[in-house]
């Protein structure tokens, strides 16, 4: 998952009936291509509307509970401690 939320890969594809190129993008979260309008703060609107937490949020979670194990939320140690800005 991105340090920034809009760091996403972006490849240009086919154009449509209109001649306009589409523009693809890759969610941050779930790997996925979509149009570039499916697309919220580098995540797909389906991984961006769900209710996991941000790595951000899991940061300061787990940092309020003494980096505990049983608060990581799914994430590894490294990825929060990235986002919690200790490396």
């Amino acid at each position: 998952m991105g340090f920034l939320g809009g760091l996403f890969s972006r490849s240009t594809g086919r154009a449509d009936d209109t001649g306009d190129a589409t523009v693809t993008l890759t969610c941050d979260s779930c790997g996925c291509e979509v149009n570039e309008d499916e697309m919220e703060e580098g995540q797909c609107n389906d991984c961006y509307s769900s209710e996991s937490l941000s790595v951000y949020d899991a940061a300061d979670i787990w940092l309020s509970n003494g980096m505990d194990e049983d608060y990581t939320f799914g994430y590894d140690e490294d990825e929060l401690r990235r986002a919690a800005g200790l490396t």
